[in-house]
């Protein structure tokens, strides 16, 4: 073992230029006998990266102390809140048991109860004193060498895979040294000072509890596998055959290991289940994947794919001409500018259980799909695939008792927006679809995999002008009249159901929403930049639309004038600012996009989810680090928010932004 003092550390490692595992981490831990790590998360698959390293610091004594939340990664964060203390040991045995029977990350669980079995690593659990408060967020470290120099590190990197990998997240980090000079060797004690101080429960707004000895994986998988040695072969293996794992073909086609995970689910479900991936995760792909899986069981299987815009199915086409032997494939759709003419004599041909000389694909409009006529001519039964794109509007499109009489083989729903909701709707699309398929990648899962950019959540708050104020309590008024009178409750077109959207469009529409919105844009936006606007209706996009005309937007509605198409694809290339209503809520793929501005929002929680996915997507071509998302709340007099829906997107949005404090804030605005 060399000294840490052999080694040229740089100030500074960014994920996008440097390979954080190769020119930081391996030869810090190889020259060290001491490793300090404070991180929000820690995931065990960390250890399968480089098991000689860890093992090697183990065998010759080395020591690391970690402090971490009580979570395995950032996707178990959602829950943590729902954890209470006394349940905090069982439920991180019941995260770990999940793991085990997963079988995903069995072998670096086993190197990971041999560490601390012998005592190479100890872990302390760092538990808020205020649960709403969030979990622990320090990310610091120290190594320290036999001669007592060290270097500390501080910065963006959890102890995780995507922390320390190469161009999955965009992570960064500043190196300080106990030997450069007396400003870096001052940075290194305060950063070791302060470790040392949370190792010894003295920490504020947090309880720093040990509870190793109640972890009862580490007896259970210590007894597997007794000498270091063979536990590092063993997990070796184990990370080369994940490694080549990750470049599954199938057909040409290559995909991460989350999503063949979830195809074998799917096929260990009897070919059955939704995908649940956040906007970015891949749906699309899998879903081909999967397809191409059910042609390959049988010649004569063909498929259905439904979907709920001409959009989507104009992205589904160009998606599938990427196919590998896209040629071999004749694609059918059906809605749209299609006449039914043709779909109506093609459709039974290309749903039927032959050999067909061209493979053919049907790609429907849920509007179309859910008619009679289309629906009597498909050709049902075991050798059919159907597929359902945004599943959650199937069961609000008109099928009705339709779907009841769904008859295929095998069927997949997709939804990018894994949330559960427990409405009647969505029961009855998981009767049909099936549950929810292992692994669901939400939007912090997908931030760790590396396939969604973190944001920052900012908002400004607007009123309502005299007349508007007025409107909305004569609007209330109605409404309790309406709540108390039977004949004008029942029904979705009732009287009560019509001043209550009348009431909502006031706060959509507030008038100064524009001008803030104006303001926001003036001040914020640079060449370079693609930002999306939501607003609530063609009035106020025109009208924003005037205001910043300056700017040169583009706008983008169901009855625009000009081609939707080459609208979309300018903003794609070139950026810029486009005003849209409702059309790029779903599934458009647009991974330019860096800013968007909520001017409306609607109660639902799927549509504000899909529209923040429109801003995560990465951006290979032009890494954009961290998106901005901006949001309008509307207050009253004393500047508390007028509807509780406001403040529910806002704190669901500040939860997962990167700087979640603003809920602080926000709490002011609740009523």
């Amino acid at each position: 073992m060399d000294k840490l003092q052999s080694y040229a550390f740089k100030p500074n490692y960014d994920s996008f230029e440097d390979s954080p595992v190769e020119d930081f981490f391996l030869p810090s831990l190889s020259n060290s006998n001491h490793y300090q790590r404070a991180a929000g998360f820690f995931s065990t698959a960390l250890l399968g990266i480089v098991p000689e390293a860890f093992t090697d610091f183990a065998e010759r004594g080395g020591r690391i102390d970690l402090i971490c939340s009580p979570i395995l990664s950032i996707q178990d964060a959602n829950v943590f809140e729902s954890i209470v203390n006394d349940d905090l040991v069982q439920d991180f045995n019941n995260s770990i048991n999940l793991l085990e029977d997963d079988g995903l990350l069995t072998k670096p669980l086993d190197l990971m109860a041999a560490l601390i079995r012998y005592g190479c690593l100890r872990v302390k659990f760092a538990i808020p004193h205020d649960r709403n408060s969030g979990i622990f967020h320090q990310k610091i470290g120290v190594f320290t060498d036999s001669e007592n120099q060290s270097v500390a590190f501080s910065g963006s990197n959890n102890e995780s895979v995507s922390g320390w990998m190469e161009l999955r997240n965009s992570e960064s980090f500043s190196v300080f040294t106990s030997w450069r000079d007396s400003n870096d060797k001052e940075r290194v004690e305060d950063i070791q000072s302060k470790f040392e101080r949370m190792w010894r429960n003295n920490y504020r707004g947090f309880e720093i509890k040990d509870f190793t000895e109640s972890l009862d994986f580490i007896e259970r998988r210590s007894t597997e596998d007794a000498e270091l040695s063979t536990i590092k072969n063993s997990v070796k293996e184990w990370y080369e055959e994940r490694k080549a794992k990750k470049q599954i073909e199938s057909t040409g086609f290559s995909l991460r290991t989350y999503q063949d995970d979830v195809l074998n689910n799917w096929e260990a479900n009897g070919y059955k289940g939704i995908i649940s991936f956040a906007t970015g995760a891949g749906k699309t792909i899998t879903a081909l994947a999967a397809l191409d899986r059910w042609r390959s069981k049988n010649k004569n299987n063909s498929a259905l794919i439904l979907v709920p815009s001409v959009r989507l199915q104009k992205q589904w086409v160009e998606e599938l001409k990427k196919f590998p032997g896209y040629s071999n494939f004749e694609v059918l759709r059906a809605g749209g500018d299609v006449s039914a003419d043709i779909w109506r004599m093609g459709l039974r041909d290309e749903t039927s259980n032959r050999d067909h000389e061209i493979d053919g694909i049907v790609i429907a409009v849920n509007a179309t799909a859910s008619k009679d006529s289309f629906f009597t001519r498909v050709s049902w039964g075991e050798h059919l695939l159907l597929i359902a794109d945004e599943v959650h509007n199937v069961g609000s499109e008109g099928f009705g008792d339709l779907l009841q009489k769904i008859n295929v083989g095998a069927i997949l729903g997709l939804s990018a927006t894994p949330e559960r909701y427990n409405d009647d709707e969505n029961v009855a699309i998981r009767e049909i679809f099936g549950p929810d398929l292992k692994p669901v990648v939400d939007i912090p899962y997908a931030q760790e995999l590396g396939v969604l950019v973190r944001y920052r959540y900012r908002y400004e708050c607007v009123q309502l002008s005299e007349d508007e104020l007025e409107e909305h309590r004569r609007l209330t008024r109605m409404i309790g009249m309406a709540s108390n009178d039977e004949g004008s409750t029942s029904g979705p077109n009732s009287r009560l159901e019509m001043y209550r959207f009348q009431r909502a469009n006031i706060l959509k529409n507030a008038a100064e929403k524009i001008y803030k919105a104006e303001q926001i844009l003036r001040s914020e936006y640079r060449d370079g930049q693609a930002w999306i606007i939501f607003c609530n209706d063609s009035t106020q996009l025109l009208a924003l639309s005037e205001l910043i005309s300056d700017l040169n937007p583009l706008t983008y509605f169901q009855n625009m004038e000009g081609d939707q198409d080459a609208t979309l694809a300018l903003f794609a290339k070139r950026g810029g600012i486009i005003l849209s209503i409702l059309m790029l809520d779903e599934g458009i793929d647009i991974p330019s996009v860096d800013h968007c501005i909520l001017i409306a929002s609607s109660e639902s929680k799927r549509q504000y989810i899909q529209r923040r996915g429109r801003v995560l997507r990465v951006n290979k071509e032009n890494p954009k680090g961290v998106a901005e998302i901006w949001d309008l709340i509307v207050v009253d007099e004393n500047g508390l928010s007028f509807t509780p829906a406001e403040i529910t997107r806002a704190t669901e949005f500040a939860k997962m932004a990167i700087n979640h404090s603003i809920n602080i804030d926000l709490a002011k605005l609740i009523p």
